[in-house]
């Protein structure tokens, strides 16, 4: 058994605007990029670091984000859909999507495993479906709201996106291997491989 922190994202108070995590998340990745976290481990109070409590709101924040892909936010107008737009909009992403994920690789990285993904299923509120053997059997008759069937798709299909991304996603100075050149390098190639761009319009698609 594990202990979670009890918070239900669809219900309780979230922001999307966390400056402090985003600015643990810009300190890890200089931090690395300079290994002062390997030559001096004693000025690093690693030991009073709680990972669960790094993770819980950028986790939050994305968990916002799918819930808002799903469907589940639609009385809340278009502010909140204004904002996930700019969270995921390349002029905001370096500063926004980027940083959270690299916060949840390094709790991540501090963490069992199995709490991890605890935690995970825990905030995207699917512990249920995949703790319960014949959840699914609930949604098989003809009276099943098939709004909730699809919101509860698309949550497992970004919560699935998610765990690929903080697994493998560490194209990024700090995180891995490669320098500020490979990085933008790799993001035209990826530009490219979506359509055929003008310089101007690749430019514009760039961090």
């Amino acid at each position: 058994s594990v202990e979670t922190i009890r918070y239900c994202v669809s219900q309780e108070k979230v922001s999307i605007h966390l400056p402090i995590s985003r600015l643990l998340a810009g300190l890890h990745v200089l931090l690395s990029k300079s290994e002062v976290a390997y030559r001096f481990p004693e000025q690093l109070p690693l030991s009073e670091l709680s990972p669960p409590m790094l993770i819980e709101h950028p986790l939050r924040c994305l968990v916002l984000c799918a819930q808002v892909h799903a469907g589940m936010w639609r009385r809340n107008g278009f502010s909140l859909v204004n904002q996930i737009y700019y969270y995921h909009n390349v002029k905001c992403r370096k500063e926004m999507f980027d940083k959270d994920i690299v916060m949840l690789q390094a709790g991540a990285s501090m963490m069992d495993p199995n709490h991890f993904l605890m935690i995970v299923l825990s905030r995207f509120e699917l512990y249920q479906i995949f703790s319960t053997p014949d959840y699914w059997k609930r949604f098989s008759t003809k009276n099943t709201n098939k709004d909730i069937v699809q919101q509860n798709n698309t949550l497992i299909e970004e919560m699935l996106h998610l765990i690929i991304i903080i697994v493998g996603e560490r194209f990024h100075p700090g995180v891995g291997h490669v320098d500020s050149a490979t990085e933008i390098k790799r993001e035209i190639i990826h530009q490219l491989c979506i359509k055929p761009m003008a310089h101007s319009e690749l430019v514009k698609a760039l961090p």
